[in-house]
């Protein structure tokens, strides 16, 4: 049966199903590399995906396939020996990036999602050894079986603005669903009530 939990992931990135390979890609951190991670809070995963939006180029993959393509295209230029088309194509893909690298940020955005869990280690995200070395938390729940982890009322966003929450790393991508994508711009359509 397993535990059904929803909660949110805040990127700047378009994706329709999450990737191992791309854990860790906004926070090269070894906690980030080693689990998938989802926010309780709609508003936790949205510092997430502005802070993503602050520091990755939108629709990464893209722009680096077409740099890639570039530089592929210059360097057979070069072998040809047609040096002033080689020349001008590093000089577009490092154009491309320059334009990339300065643009205003963009594509914030936070899934809502479905992680489903077996057998999940539940831990206090105040105590000592979560704060200081999540990393070897998260290694030794894996180690030990388990799918992931609810790590409780955990201070963590990336600029520490708001208040702790309760966090997911789940090891496997594959044990969690995109149940909808919301933009930046659009407005929450089940907005909590005023008390």
């Amino acid at each position: 049966m397993g535990v059904r939990i929803e909660a949110w992931h805040g990127t700047n990135q378009p994706f329709d199903r999450f990737d191992r390979e791309k854990l860790g890609f906004a926070n090269p951190n070894e906690a980030s590399r080693a689990a998938l991670f989802l926010a309780m809070r709609q508003d936790t995963a949205w510092a997430y995906a502005q802070s993503a939006a602050r520091k990755l180029i939108p629709d990464q993959a893209a722009h680096e396939a077409r740099v890639a393509a570039l530089l592929e295209r210059a360097e057979r230029a070069s072998r040809r020996g047609d040096h002033d088309l080689s020349e001008r194509l590093y000089l577009e893909a490092e154009e491309v990036e320059t334009r990339a690298l300065q643009a205003e940020p963009a594509g914030a955005r936070v899934l809502l999602c479905e992680a489903v869990l077996e057998n999940p280690l539940e831990v206090d995200g105040t105590s000592r050894a979560v704060v200081t070395d999540l990393g070897a938390v998260l290694r030794a729940a894996h180690a030990a079986g388990h799918d992931g982890v609810i790590i409780r009322n955990i201070a963590d966003t990336p600029a520490g603005a708001l208040n702790p929450d309760d966090h997911i790393a789940v090891f496997d991508p594959v044990l969690v669903r995109i149940l909808e994508v919301r933009h930046a711009l659009e407005p929450d359509p089940d907005p909590e009530p005023d008390l």
